[in-house]
């Protein structure tokens, strides 16, 4: 399962708090993926749902990559699975793949 995630570093606390999922969608179809979504109608088009959003703060400062380090130490304990960065190693915006 992936997960849209949203750091806050250098928090003088730590915390994850669950958002829900992220309404916007992708919308695929026959044509250019870049196409206005009124372009598509008539067309079978299909919605892909978003992913779980998630807000973190972490203690650990964004310096040699010890935010993420921390990121993954936490998101392991709190789902109690293997976890890793998908996209966004130098963004406040990630997104995380959580392993079975």
């Amino acid at each position: 399962m992936k997960i849209k995630v949203k750091v806050h570093v250098n928090s003088s606390q730590e915390k994850v708090e669950e958002l829900g999922e992220d309404s916007r969608c992708a919308t695929f179809g026959g044509g250019n993926e870049k196409s206005h979504p009124s372009e598509f109608r008539g067309r079978s088009a299909r919605k892909i749902k978003g992913f779980p959003r998630f807000e973190i703060w972490l203690k650990e400062k964004a310096v040699d990559g010890k935010a993420n380090l921390e990121l993954l130490k936490v998101l392991k304990k709190y789902f109690g699975k293997e976890v890793k960065i998908v996209k966004g190693f130098k963004s406040r915006r990630k997104v995380v793949e959580i392993l079975d």
